[in-house]
């Protein structure tokens, strides 16, 4: 979350010119506030699929 939150700015001509705006204008912010809420807004894993992962991470090497 740290990484891609100090990314924006220390990225700001990439992703300026990529979006097609200044990240730090009105048009810029909008665009990057509706990406970060898209990528917020969607969970990574579900509960069941996590659940799955730690008991495989739980079991002793073959």
């Amino acid at each position: 979350m740290v990484a891609m939150a100090l990314g924006i700015p220390a990225f700001r001509a990439h992703i300026s010119r990529s979006i097609g705006a200044d990240i730090f204008s009105p048009e810029g912010d909008r665009r990057i506030a509706l990406a970060l809420l898209d990528i917020h807004s969607h969970p990574t894993l579900s509960p069941d699929t996590a659940r799955t992962l730690r008991q495989g991470l739980d079991k002793p090497d073959a």
